[in-house]
């Protein structure tokens, strides 16, 4: 089972897709050097997870110099607590990648995560138009739209 991680600027979020997700507060622009053992605390109830899949919006904080710097800290804190397992990060090209991929080219990977959901919500409205609307706690996306 692979776990999906959104790690934004003020929550962390993991899901399985089909029966768990969670959520936890963190300010990552207060406390990033404690990001691996906030991301181990919330991936605790699937010990099973056979890899992880990786949105992300947390490089945008002001605790990062640059987007690319966000880009490697965050996936250098997924990569410690996933122990081995295989890490693929979603960016806005349209296609999951690996970290070292997602490193080498980091503005793919940053704040991809809108183009994951839009992905997600153009299959579930693939005809016709809509708007997609985004709130989260540090970001707002408005998409539109057409034909998926």
């Amino acid at each position: 089972m692979q776990l999906g991680l959104d790690i934004g600027g003020a929550n962390l979020k993991a899901s399985d897709g089909a029966s768990r997700s969670a959520s936890v507060a963190f300010p990552i622009w207060r406390q990033r050097e404690q990001l691996p053992a906030a991301l181990q605390h919330l991936i605790s109830p699937w010990p099973r997870a056979s890899g992880f899949a990786v949105t992300m919006t947390a490089e945008l904080a002001d605790c990062f110099t640059s987007k690319s710097e966000g880009v490697r800290c965050i996936l250098d804190a997924v990569n410690q607590v996933a122990e081995g397992r295989p890490v693929q990060v979603w960016q806005t090209s349209g296609e999951f990648a690996a970290v070292e991929i997602a490193c080498e080219y980091p503005r793919l990977a940053a704040a991809a995560n809108w183009h994951a959901l839009a992905t997600w919500a153009g299959r579930v409205a693939p005809a016709g138009r809509a708007l997609l609307i985004d709130l989260g706690s540090t970001t707002t996306d408005l998409i539109p739209l057409r034909n998926g």
